[in-house]
């Protein structure tokens, strides 16, 4: 007799359940410690920051005060002033903790009365130069746990601290933690001058009224918080309401994995001699959701095991939305097996490699088939099998006609942002591109 045994995780922290059993065998060897499996199999958590308790979180607001962001408020009604307006408002109402900045060269801070009709005088926006490493480097140094930051910027990085590469470099740093981190792009009509990177000692005076992709400057509010809870709480206080189908803006939820895995079902079994046949054992359960992620319990017994070779399991992955990669071929598996002897696992798992097909159906569900090994007879064999996207294998979220340029001299690009395929690129590499999109613990036994 087989027994199989299988904690399934789509994504932190999703567990599911599974347990499998066949005939055809003797009795099975006796049920594994899998407490001590899963320890055995399970990687150190990345260092993180602890959840604060305090009743009032803080945010910390940083307003790029250069040169190129007056024009946003040139106008009296621009959506730039009523979203910065909004943001000083609602996050006062929302009962959070504000302390509000102004950056270019340096950071400073500024006093509690602060008001965009404040910000729109005469002398708020001066800074020549635009510096991202030392924003992000404050940000790093200031936001305690539970503290969330916003950056409103139109995302040029300029002068002496380097360019759109350094503004890329930095943002990294500051992450290494991984937090949570949300970008969301808004247009407004501006008027006024505007200096471009790609050509320093140029100027520029521009006169744009619209509202749409063609008639107005982006600008970005770019948000940093612990967890995903926070953020969506934020949003919610800012009515930060995106319409996907729109020109005139997008957000990015930067750590949203890059293939969003909405549900898992055993898939059919494969044609074959080897194929196994699982039936359902117990109507599967519900469990909470955990984060973004379902959760279920499925128990299944195997009805005609293999003879030989392996005991593919099959996976079905319902997804959410777009499959976020370019291409399927490029998706990487990872295994670690861990053997258990009596109650004793393995001190150090071991790689393995598993070429895994992986298949789109009509209904958009992956179709995942992993070949693990049978293991001895009489031994149970511990298995972690984690799927990630692939390194350089996520689609980019933006319209690179609407919102990026490498040349901003040239004044038929004034509506758009210089560069900003770059950070967006740094956005999804550096965070979604290392997320495994889901997760398998697998337990196989066999009989004597």
């Amino acid at each position: 007799m087989t027994r199989l045994w299988m904690y399934t995780h789509l994504g932190p922290p999703l567990l599911l359940l599974v347990a499998l059993a066949s005939a055809g065998c003797t009795s099975p060897p006796p049920t594994p410690n899998v407490d001590a499996l899963l320890t055995a199999l399970a990687e150190p958590e990345a260092g993180g920051v602890e959840s604060m308790a305090a009743s009032r979180p803080g945010l910390l607001i940083y307003l790029d005060a250069s040169q190129s962001m007056q024009g946003f408020l040139n106008l009296p009604n621009s959506r730039f002033r009523r979203a910065l307006d909004h943001l000083l408002d609602r996050s006062i109402a929302g009962g959070y903790d504000v302390t509000v900045f102004k950056f270019d060269r340096a950071v400073e801070r500024l006093p509690p009365t602060v008001s965009v009709a404040s910000i729109a005088r005469v002398g708020f926006f001066v800074g020549a130069e635009t510096s991202f490493p030392t924003l992000f480097q404050h940000i790093d140094r200031e936001r305690k746990p539970g503290t969330i930051a916003v950056v409103v910027t139109d995302l040029v990085q300029s002068g002496t601290t380097g360019d759109q590469k350094a503004l890329s470099e930095a943002f990294q740093r500051m992450v290494q933690r991984r937090p949570e981190v949300l970008l969301v792009a808004l247009r407004s009509p501006f008027v006024g001058a505007y200096w471009p990177e790609s050509r320093p000692s140029a100027r520029f005076r521009l006169d744009l009224r619209g509202q749409d992709s063609g008639s107005s400057r982006p600008f970005y509010l770019l948000a940093v918080a612990d967890r995903a809870e926070e953020l969506e709480v934020l949003r919610r206080h800012l009515d930060l309401t995106i319409d996907e189908e729109s020109t005139s803006e997008w957000a990015i939820d930067a750590s949203r994995p890059g293939v969003v895995v909405r549900e898992v079902h055993f898939a059919p079994p494969a044609d074959g001699p080897d194929a196994v046949v699982w039936q359902i054992h117990r109507k599967p359960e519900e469990l909470p959701r955990a984060g973004r992620t379902p959760r279920k319990v499925f128990w299944l017994y195997e009805q005609e095991p293999p003879l030989n070779g392996s005991a593919p399991v099959r996976l079905r992955l319902a997804t959410e939305g777009e499959i976020g990669v370019a291409d399927l071929g490029n998706i990487v598996v990872q295994a670690r097996r861990c053997p258990l002897v009596g109650d004793s696992p393995c001190s150090e798992p071991e790689p393995l490699a598993l070429p895994v097909p992986i298949q789109l159906n009509d209904s958009r569900e992956l179709l995942v088939s992993l070949p693990l090994p049978r293991p001895a007879p009489g031994t149970w064999d511990g298995y972690k099998v984690q799927i990630l996207p692939g390194r350089a294998n996520l689609s980019r979220p933006i319209d690179p006609e609407l919102w990026t340029t490498d040349d901003d001299a040239d004044l038929r690009n004034a509506t758009r942002t210089y560069k900003l395929d770059l950070f967006v690129d740094t956005l999804v590499n550096t965070l979604r591109e290392p997320v495994a999109f889901a997760e398998q613990y697998i337990f196989l036994g066999r009989g004597e």
